[in-house]
């Protein structure tokens, strides 16, 4: 059929997707929408053999059906006695009809196609808040409040994002611990799970609560990706953080070097022992340590070292991983093709034993995340060097290399293995259609739920609405995408059997404002008569003691004035106090004392007399210097710190400067007075 309106696109669309389906043809591949076809073009003819003893076909869950799909199922229904088809909506009210606008129109055609009346079931009366909101909201007419509702439906405001997820995490920790509450019945759903996922996760696992987690992640997001990026800063510029870092990760067992017994000593021995950027820089600190150390009173200096029982053979090991990493360093620069440096990465991949990794873990929560990310990078590297050597042999540097690789890293899905048992996160497309005693429904904020609708790249919506018409198809509008969002909290809000939680955050994690999202209007709106509950605990910063979920909670309440109660816990929190009290000290209103850097000692105070004492004559650098930071001139003037340069191949000018001047000095100090002749030169 032909459009009332063609565009100048249409026969671009059309030649792309047929360049597309001759590409799936060439390789002999279906999509999924192939799939569909191909299945009901084997089911139109022929009974298939899978059908053979089977009558009766009932689908649930549905709202909607693709072409495809629907293609499908008038392929299946000759060889049935039944298709029942079950569809969650309500045509007893006018009302209803922006909640239910896409399962009611799936029942019109699912009527006209096949020729049969649907067998409508009465909606029980609703007996809580929760089902009351979910039969009721989103009507266009006032609605009557009924009597006897069990109120079972609570607000929690909360201040960030950080804290909206911390104060989930101690809700369900409280519905475990305090009412007893099996964790496989609460289920916490948000609207964008990708991207807050992560810190729903770190809650939890703050707070020691079992999940079952239904989220995708980065492999960034994982110790073997991050171990991976940071050995390739290490590459960029050895500075000793992260080289320290690299050498005590668990992740880090290079063939032919054993480091094991001493990877606890790892990151002080490195961070002691170098002090500048550079591999040279960091090979010639080890050395030096280990020259230290072979002294009898080398390991008293390094005091990071002395509960390590051979200190010596430690700085040892570190050095020889160091010449591993540089060797490793090497191959790969050496590398000047993109299909040298896929193949390069594969070599390191064995070379590394990045296979072991995961087995280095310990059991539990960290191991459910590390293996799965461990196969997606496997797959991640076989693909890249599966493509790369596809493609024509390309000339790249090893910064251009490290970037693309980076980028493939960040690109790279992956689920974490979901447990047997344990409190359900999920986004709440997964959560469409599933039920739990307690429900918290997080990221109840303006952009996220409802999701905004997406534009047509090609299309505008009277374009599609056209083709749709003209096609018999439905394609899917801005007005469709609203409709499955009111849809989609309906389902939500009737998830919950006892009690039904929503949250959102007044600012982001970079202090922008936030705003409600505007079903949580039309939520307040329904109950404006009969107003819910408002848990004002997620808009505090510190939670109160009885609310501490973990000790990251216990700490932050014990600093702000809460002293914990019992000798066990006051003991654990000692050196806490003591720092509290520092810093209280030096930002208090008082005057000057030993941790602002007042000097009392008698004898420092009369050496600094006479070094800065009233005949000292300050140069102008000096006095600027000092103006602009008092503690700045303390560290290099009198306690002679100096700044930590980056080690370079090559002297710059004004270093240049310095030894040329300070040489001649020497010179001309030693031979004043004496003729060049005199010299021996």
């Amino acid at each position: 059929a032909l459009r009332r309106r063609p565009s100048w696109l249409d026969g671009i669309v059309a030649d792309a997707y047929e360049a597309y389906q001759e590409a799936l043809q060439a390789q002999q591949a279906y999509d999924v929408v192939g799939l569909y076809w191909q299945a009901a073009v084997a089911c139109a003819g022929t009974r298939p053999p899978l059908l053979r003893d089977v009558s009766v076909i009932a689908l649930d869950g549905f709202d909607d059906f693709t072409p495809s799909e629907f293609r499908l199922l008038q392929s299946l229904a000759p060889h049935l006695e039944h298709l029942v088809v079950g569809l969650a909506c309500s045509r007893s009210h006018p009302s209803q009809a922006d909640i239910y606008e896409i399962p009611r129109r799936t029942a019109a055609l699912l009527q006209q196609t096949f020729d049969v009346e649907p067998l409508e079931l009465d909606e029980p009366p609703p007996r809580t808040c929760a089902e009351f909101a979910a039969s009721r909201i989103f009507w266009r007419d006032r609605i009557a409040f009924p009597s006897g509702l069990t109120p079972n439906v609570r607000l929690a405001p909360c201040a960030t994002a950080s804290i909206e997820a911390e104060a989930a995490a101690r809700r369900v920790k409280a519905l475990i611990l305090d009412q007893g509450v099996a964790p496989d019945r609460i289920m916490v759903v948000h609207r964008d799970l990708a991207s807050a996922g992560p810190r729903l996760l770190a809650s939890f696992a703050e707070a020691g609560v079992p999940v079952r987690a239904d989220v995708s992640l980065r492999l960034p997001e994982s110790a073997l990706g991050r171990f991976l990026l940071r050995l390739f800063d290490c590459w960029d510029r050895w500075e000793p953080p992260v080289v320290a870092e690299l050498l005590a990760s668990p992740l880090f067992s290079p063939d032919g070097v054993d480091i094991a017994p001493w990877r606890d000593a790892m990151r002080s021995l490195v961070r002691q022992a170098c002090g500048a950027r550079g591999h040279q820089a960091v090979r010639d600190g080890l050395s030096a340590a280990i020259a230290r150390l072979k002294r009898a009173e080398g390991a008293e200096r390094m005091g990071g070292l002395r509960s390590c029982p051979a200190p010596c053979e430690a700085a040892e090991a570190a050095l020889r991983a160091v010449e591993f990493l540089r060797e490793e360093e090497n191959r790969m620069r050496a590398c000047r093709t993109a299909r040298a440096f896929a193949r390069a990465l594969e070599e390191l991949y064995v070379r590394f034993r990045l296979d072991a990794a995961p087995a280095a873990l310990p059991e539990g929560a960290l191991r459910s995340v590390e293996e799965p990310a461990w196969k997606a990078l496997r797959r991640a590297l076989s693909e890249y060097v599966r493509w790369q050597n596809a493609a024509p042999e390309t000339p790249v540097t090893w910064q251009e290399f490290a970037a693309e690789w980076r980028q493939v890293m960040a690109e790279t899905p992956f689920s974490p293995v979901a447990g047997d048992h344990g409190v359900r996160v999920l986004g709440a497309d997964a959560a469409r259609g599933l039920d739990a005693d307690y429900v918290l429904l997080t990221g109840m904020n303006a952009g996220v739920f409802p999701r905004p609708a997406r534009m047509n790249a090609i299309y505008s919506d009277s374009d599609l609405r056209d083709l749709s018409d003209a096609q018999h198809v439905a394609l899917e509008t801005r007005q469709d995408q609203a409709a499955r969002e009111l849809l989609l909290f309906h389902q939500l809000l009737s998830a919950a059997r006892a009690e039904l939680t929503l949250s959102w955050a007044h600012e982001s994690n970079e202090s922008r404002e936030l705003l409600p999202s505007p079903f949580i209007g039309d939520l307040e709106d329904l109950f404006r008569d009969h107003p819910l509950e408002r848990d004002p605990s997620g808009l505090r910063a510190v939670p109160e003691p009885d609310e501490a979920a973990g000790w990251r909670d216990v700490r932050a309440a014990a600093l702000s004035g809460a002293r914990p109660a019992g000798p066990e816990l006051r003991a654990a929190l000692t050196g806490l106090f003591d720092r509290a009290e520092l810093e209280r000290e030096r930002q208090g209103f008082g005057p000057f004392g030993a941790f602002d850097g007042v000097i009392s000692d008698a004898a420092l105070t009369a050496g600094l007399e006479e070094r800065f004492g009233p005949a000292r004559v300050y140069s102008a650098n000096q006095l600027q210097r000092y103006a602009l930071c008092p503690f700045a001139f303390f560290a290099e003037r009198v306690l002679g710190v100096a700044e930590t340069e980056d080690a370079t191949p090559e002297l710059d000018a004004r270093v240049r400067g310095i030894i040329l001047h300070d040489v001649l000095q020497r010179f001309y100090e030693c031979c004043r007075g004496r003729l060049p002749s005199t010299l021996d030169l």
